[in-house]
């Protein structure tokens, strides 16, 4: 290794606890997972999974411009869009366009009754992991949040899987429009 490399220690000790709960690389895209809010996005409509963490202790105090919830899944539908088609191209996924979508996630889903709920239930300075189903179309995406009351690092897959498969199951009864 060159003088003037740095290895990012928080980045590689993610990554190592990422591969231990069956994750890879190709999954995660920012920053440090231990003193970050977690979000987990599965796009139905690409088949695509990604991390993206939002820190802690940044992200309560953020307070963001007054945006509608529903523009804030529209940013977040199109937002995935461009993150992933970056990815696939084979360029690295911009620093900004990563960044775009992780506030767009907290702002979006601390104005959910979902989160509202797990905020009372979370122990003091717990940390958010938060599922995100997106279905529909490219054109017409619906975006679905679920908190997970989890402690550990990161969410292994199996169980990203199962949550992410059940809350489907469910949407499809409650809201089969989501998935015309």
């Amino acid at each position: 290794m060159a003088d003037h490399e740095q290895i990012d220690v928080d980045f590689e000790i993610s990554k190592a606890h990422l591969n231990t709960n069956g994750w890879n690389l190709d999954h995660y895209h920012s920053g440090n997972s231990f003193d970050a809010n977690v979000f987990y996005l599965v796009d139905y409509r690409t088949h695509d999974v990604r991390i993206i963490t939002v820190n802690s202790e940044l992200a309560e105090k953020f307070r963001g411009p007054e945006i509608a919830i529903e523009e804030l899944a529209f940013l977040i539908s199109e937002q995935t869009l461009v993150v992933q088609e970056t990815a696939k191209s084979g360029g690295p996924v911009s620093q900004d366009a990563e960044n775009l979508l992780a506030m767009a996630l907290w702002l979006y889903i601390t104005q959910t009754q979902s989160y509202a709920l797990w905020k009372v239930q979370a122990e003091q300075g717990q940390r958010l992991h938060a599922l995100i189903n997106i279905y529909g179309t490219r054109d017409n995406g619906w975006v679905r949040p679920s908190p997970i009351n989890y402690t550990g690092t990161v969410l292994p897959v199996e169980a990203l899987q199962k949550t992410s498969l059940d809350l489907m199951a469910q949407d499809r009864q409650r809201h089969p429009e989501w998935f015309e």
